[in-house]
């Protein structure tokens, strides 16, 4: 919550330190988590190298990192990319504004998402029950969902009050704004893929991601000619996560539904 809070405040550096802001907002909060979660460790383990707990952990780790990375740095990657290809420079500048509120935004649900992670892990490694471990997300879910849709109901309303006034220069950028607005909404709703990560198997993780990047270009492809290049890409954007997270309740569902 600290590294969240931290985050979302060094957004207000952003005008006046422009380049080097954006570069602090990154460092700065992941510094910070480093040391919090070394000062917090509850287990205080000597310094020693394994090569047998190495191997494990890369073996377990590498195909999660592959999807996590897919659907984190190189789709974000993919989205500035496109926006730039189909919509220019001002276009891309736009665009990085609106980004770094959907990110400020997306702290809540990600917090939830790493306070969830240990504990559904914890409950299917224990009780072996898909059901179980799913019980314990879907109010926080469902209450968590509410809110992000609140919060980016009353924040969609506050922009157009706000950026006229405070940044003039991004007027034309509120429209894409408030599409990305709508993606921590989606992140607060995956929740319950916890316990598809929890279940170890990368594949049955991941390959929702693949939905999610059929669905991104081919939305982007179909909506520029009717609303530009920047617009596609973010509505896009949000229907291939979307598209991910309805894939992975598929899946879901059907591990629920084999173990009863």
């Amino acid at each position: 919550m600290v590294q969240t809070v931290l985050t979302f405040g060094m957004v207000f550096l952003l005008p006046f330190l422009r380049f080097y802001g954006l570069c602090a907002r990154v460092a700065f909060p992941s510094f910070l988590a480093v040391w919090l979660f070394h000062r917090n460790r509850p287990l205080r383990v000597s310094y020693r190298f394994d090569t047998k707990a190495l191997s494990e952990l890369f073996k377990i780790g590498l195909p999660f990192s592959f999807w996590g990375n897919l659907y984190t740095s190189v789709w974000t990657a993919t989205e500035s990319a496109l926006v730039l290809f189909l919509g220019g420079v001002s276009a891309l500048g736009l665009f990085s504004v609106a980004v770094v509120m959907r990110s400020a935004m997306n702290g809540v649900p990600m917090s939830v998402w790493q306070v969830l992670t240990p504990r559904v892990v914890t409950t299917l490694a224990r009780d072996g029950s898909m059901r179980n471990a799913n019980a314990r997300i879907v109010w926080v879910t469902a209450w968590l969902t509410g809110f992000m849709v609140v919060l980016a109901v009353v924040v969609s309303f506050l922009l157009d009050i706000f950026v006229p006034h405070a940044i003039p220069m991004y007027v034309a950028g509120i429209p894409v704004m408030k599409i990305c607005l709508w993606f921590p909404v989606v992140q607060a709703a995956f929740l319950p893929m916890n316990t598809l990560f929890a279940t170890g198997k990368a594949w049955l993780y991941g390959r929702s991601v693949i939905a999610g990047l059929v669905v991104f270009p081919l939305a982007t492809y179909l909506l520029y000619p009717a609303i530009g290049g920047l617009l596609a890409v973010a509505v896009g954007s949000l229907l291939g996560r979307t598209a991910r997270t309805l894939a992975a309740y598929v899946d879901l569902a059907a591990l629920t539904r084999r173990e009863t």
